[in-house]
């Protein structure tokens, strides 16, 4: 007989997806919001003494120039009940400078089942997106990368 000894590290870790891109519609009524919604999906796992976040920030502003303004907080976005977590409460201005949160996972997390695991696998939250109608600005197609993050705290 012989005797061997396994060693693994969990190491905290997370992935987000969502979709390639979404288009802003306009509403019915003259200069009413923009207005998109998308699902992300996520998974993470997080240490017993940490909790993690899963966060948007724009990469940049508005292309090309003299569209909306990131600055003038005409993008906001809002959060539908998230399958695991908490999710945002209240419209959030999206920035280029800092990361808005959209889901806080609690310390201990995991998913797929399992015991204290949650069943989610992947957990999803409602993103909806909502783009001031400014009659100021120019008419025209503009796009904006926003970039999903998965962050340890």
């Amino acid at each position: 007989m012989v005797n061997q000894t396994v060693s693994i590290t969990l190491q905290p870790q997370g992935k987000v997806s969502v979709p390639s891109g979404i288009t802003l519609l306009k509403g019915a009524q003259a200069f009413t919001s923009y207005t998109g919604s998308m699902t992300v999906s996520f998974r993470a796992r997080t240490t017993p003494a940490t909790s993690a976040t899963v966060t948007l920030q724009a990469s940049g502003n508005f292309t090309p120039s003299g569209g909306p303004s990131l600055a003038a907080g005409d993008l906001t976005f809002t959060c539908g009940a998230a399958a695991y977590g908490t999710a945002c409460s209240g419209a959030q201005t999206v920035s280029s400078t800092s990361q808005r949160t959209v889901v806080t996972l609690p310390p201990a997390a995991c998913m797929g089942g399992g015991v204290g695991c949650s069943a989610a696998d992947p957990a999803t939250v409602q993103v909806s997106f909502q783009l001031a109608n400014d009659p100021m600005v120019s008419t025209g197609t503009y796009s904006l990368p926003v970039v999903f993050t998965v962050s340890s705290l």
